[in-house]
């Protein structure tokens, strides 16, 4: 399944799960595992992996990032986004899910991304003494300024 997800990223280590505090990631695959039959947030015997399109640093937000995963149940797209959003509320996480979409096994969040949009609000005066920079990094990132 593919996913669009939203998060306000300010209390978190990121997109990558981590060992020493909350990740993206983790209140996603978290979130997908409890739709497996017999699990519990607290005693999960089975995982879902969630591949992000990118990580994000720490304190970081998105609007838009795509993320897919496997799931061996066949669920309505619909009813798939409002049971990983009921179950991301359980848990407090900044996410939500605002689409999901049944995709092939081939498709890859990471590898069939065509385009990333990096918006970086305070980055654009850094920007303003360093031409060479700023055309460097609008053709790469597609910054808008």
């Amino acid at each position: 399944y593919k996913i669009v997800i939203e998060y306000d990223g300010t209390n978190t280590l990121g997109w990558q799960r981590q060992l020493d505090g909350p990740s993206i990631q983790e209140y996603l695959e978290n979130a997908v595992s409890r739709l497996l039959p017999n699990n519990k947030l607290s005693d999960k015997t089975k995982s879902v992996e969630i591949q992000g399109s990118g990580r994000t640093d720490a304190g970081v937000h998105a609007l838009g990032q795509v993320a897919h995963f496997d799931l061996e149940r066949d669920i309505e797209d619909w009813k798939l986004r409002d049971a990983i959003n009921f179950h991301l509320r359980e848990q407090d996480a900044p996410v939500v899910v605002l689409d999901v979409e049944k995709v092939s096994s081939e498709f890859n969040a990471r590898f069939s991304a065509k385009k990333k949009r990096i918006y970086l609000p305070n980055f654009e005066s850094s920007l303003t003494g360093n031409h060479r920079t700023k055309q460097s990094l609008v053709g790469a990132y597609r910054i808008r300024y």
